[in-house]
């Protein structure tokens, strides 16, 4: 698990370097790294501003594109786009296309994504002790409803 660490923490540090790294060699980094280490996999998949609070949102069952992108005020299009075809590409959420106009897009939880929900849950929990630590106050969510009581 050291060894795990330790390759995040020099993976952290060759992101932040990243401009130094060619295109091609940056895509076989990434492959490798989520492939080798569970942290590194775990943080290369649920890494991006919106992914954790768009899985949360899709929490309860399909959402459409629309939905989505007026659940988390602040997040663009293309930026909401990205977001969920990296999500789909890593097996988290499944895209349904429908052949209608106009046309129609449902994302669900895959139950791989659907295993993620604990660690969101914890996140939850980890947070509100920390406002409570650090702040004296809960914080507000981005979402309507919390996880925990």
């Amino acid at each position: 698990m050291v060894d795990c660490v330790n390759q995040v923490l020099l993976n952290s540090i060759a992101t932040m370097k990243k401009d130094t790294i060619p295109d091609n060699q940056r895509e076989e980094n990434a492959a490798v790294e989520k492939n080798s280490c569970p942290v590194q996999a775990t943080i290369g998949v649920l890494s991006g501003k919106w992914k954790l609070l768009l899985l949360f949102q899709l929490r309860n069952g399909e959402k459409r594109f629309g939905e989505l992108g007026r659940a988390l005020p602040g997040i663009t299009p293309a930026m909401l786009t990205g977001q969920l075809r990296e999500l789909e590409e890593d097996g988290i959420v499944q895209r349904k296309a429908y052949a209608e106009i106009p046309p129609r897009v449902e994302y669900t939880l895959t139950e791989i994504g659907r295993s993620l929900l604990p660690v969101i849950i914890n996140m939850e929990k980890w947070g509100l002790e920390y406002f409570k630590q650090m702040k004296g106050a809960a914080g507000d969510c981005l979402w309507d409803d919390q996880i925990i009581g």
